[in-house]
C-alpha cells in the first residue's frame, strides 16, 4: 500500500525481491519478541531511511498466550541506507532488539519486535520475509527455540513506568523523562517524551521525581540541627503516626516502633526477632518513616536483604512510607552505574561520594552480595541506620557477611 497526498492508500507494484534484498542488507537488527499470522500469502518488502517502519495493515485472528521467558541473542551490525514508505500501522525505530513469540498458519507471518535502544511501548509488527532479511540469524534462534505456535514472551509490565529517574529538555526542545520500567533493571532506562500518550497517564511519577529533588536540597540547608534535641524529647507513641498511609498497625507492630525509637535514641544495636508474617518489615518501614518524619535526621538508611524478598519490600515502602525515596541497587555493573548516576544525587557516576550534595534517597534497598561488589561505593554514604534482614547471617565474625559493619 502506498499513501497518496490526499491521505488515501492505493497498491503499489510489487518489489523487486533482489533489489528489497539488497535493500534490506544493510539495516541493523538485535531481537524477536513475537509473530502473529498475517493473513496473506506474501507481502512487500519497504524501503529505509533512519527508523523502520513495519507493514501490518492486516488483523489478527485470535490472541496470543503470554509467557515469561526473556530471548537472548546475539548482535547483528549494518547500515541504515535507503528511504522506507510509510504505512498506517506502528512505527519501527531502527534496530532489533528481540523477538517475543509467534502465532501461524498456512499463510505468512509477522513479528513482534524490540527495538535496541526503545522501550517495548514502541514494539511493532515486521514481517517475516523482511525480518529474514534484516535478522536472519536471531530468526532462526528464534524458531529453532520456540517453533511456531502461539507465544508471547513480553511482559505487560515491561510498558508500565515504575519512576521518573531523570527529566530533560531534548534538542527540539520537547520535554523527556528517563523512565524506570517495571520488572526491568536500570540498564533498561530509556528517555521517552511527556507527550506520549503513556506518560500522560503517569503524571504523578513526574511531580514525584520534583518532590524528592526538593527533599534533597532541603536535607543540604537543614542538616542534622534538630537531631539531638529530638533524641531528647523522644515520647511514646499511642497512636499510629498520620504519615504511615498503608493502613492501621496493629498493637504489636506499634509497640516494635516504639521500642525500636527509643533504642535508636540511646544508640542501641537491636535485634527484632518474631514469628514469620507478624509484620517485621511493616514494623521497620514505620521505624524509617518516624525518622525522617519525626527526627528530621538526614538519612539515607541502608537496608540489606535477599533478592527474592526485595520485591516485597518495595511494596511495603510504596504502601506505608510513599513520602521516602526508596531506591532498589543491584543488577548488571551497568545497571547499578545507572542508579549511581541517576538516583545516588547529581553528578558524573564515577565521582560518587565525592560530593558534598546530600544522597537524594531516603532508603537504599540492596542485597547482601551487592555489598561486597560495591563496598567501596557503599562505604562513602553517610549511612545512619543499617537494617538487615535476616539477620542471623551476621552471626560470628567469620562469616563472609559480618564486615557489613564496617560500612556505617
Amino acid at each position: 500500500m502506498q499513501k497518496e497526498n490526499n491521505g488515501k492508500y492505493h497498491e503499489k507494484e510489487s518489489v523487486n525481491s533482489e533489489e528489497a534484498t539488497k535493500t534490506l542488507s544493510n539495516r541493523c537488527t538485535d531481537q524477536i519478541i513475537t509473530v502473529k499470522d498475517a493473513g496473506v500469502v506474501g507481502e512487500n518488502i519497504p524501503s529505509v531511511n533512519g527508523d523502520i517502519e513495519a507493514v501490518s495493515d492486516v488483523p489478527v485472528e485470535g490472541t496470543s498466550e503470554k509467557g515469561d521467558i526473556k530471548l537472548s541473542v546475539s548482535e547483528v551490525d549494518a547500515t541504515v541506507q535507503t528511504k522506507q514508505e510509510l504505512t498506517p500501522e506502528s512505527k519501527v525505530h531502527g534496530n532489533i532488539n528481540k523477538i517475543a513469540g509467534n502465532g501461524h498458519d498456512d499463510t505468512a507471518y509477522e513479528f513482534l519486535v524490540k527495538w535496541a535502544g526503545k522501550s517495548n511501548i514502541h514494539n511493532s509488527w515486521i514481517s517475516e520475509s523482511e525480518l529474514r532479511t534484516l535478522a536472519k540469524r536471531k530468526l532462526e534462534n528464534y524458531k529453532a527455540k520456540y517453533g511456531m505456535g502461539l507465544i508471547n514472551i513480553c511482559k505487560d509490565q515491561w510498558c508500565q513506568p515504575q519512576r521518573v529517574i531523570a527529566l530533560r529538555v531534548s534538542l527540539d526542545e520537547v520535554e523527556e523523562a528517563l523512565i524506570k520500567w517495571c520488572g526491568l533493571p536500570y540498564d533498561e532506562c530509556t528517555w521517552e517524551r511527556l507527550d506520549e500518550p503513556i506518560m500522560l497517564k503517569y503524571v504523578h511519577l513526574v511531580t514525584q521525581f520534583k518532590n524528592f529533588e526538593c527533599q534533597a536540597l532541603d536535607r543540604d540547608v537543614r542538616g542534622n540541627r534538630a537531631n539531638a534535641r529530638n533524641r531528647q524529647e523522644l515520647t511514646v507513641l499511642v497512636e499510629q503516626p498520620k504519615e504511615l498511609k498503608g493502613g492501621m498497625l496493629f498493637p504489636h507492630q506499634l509497640e516494635a516502633l516504639n521500642w525500636l525509637r527509643k533504642c535508636w535514641c540511646k544508640s542501641k544495636n537491636v535485634i527484632l526477632a518474631d514469628e514469620m508474617g507478624l509484620g517485621k518489615t511493616v514494623s521497620a518501614c514505620a521505624f524509617l518513616s518516624s525518622l525522617c518524619c519525626e527526627f528530621k535526621i538526614n538519612l539515607p538508611c541502608l537496608v540489606l536483604v535477599p533478592l527474592s524478598t526485595m520485591p516485597n519490600w518495595m511494596a511495603e515502602f510504596a504502601s506505608w512510607a510513599p513520602h521516602l525515596n526508596v531506591v532498589e541497587y543491584h543488577g548488571s555493573a551497568r545497571a547499578r552505574s545507572t542508579i549511581r548516576q541517576y538516583e545516588w544525587h547529581e553528578g558524573d557516576a564515577t565521582q560518587i561520594g565525592k560530593s558534598k550534595k546530600s544522597h537524594k534517597f531516603n532508603v537504599l534497598l540492596t542485597t547482601y552480595e551487592m555489598v561486597l561488589v560495591d563496598a567501596t561505593y557503599l562505604r562513602s554514604v553517610p549511612w545512619q541506620v543499617l537494617i538487615v534482614d535476616e539477620g542471623h547471617r551476621l552471626k560470628n565474625s567469620s562469616t563472609c557477611f559480618f564486615p557489613f559493619s564496617s560500612i556505617i
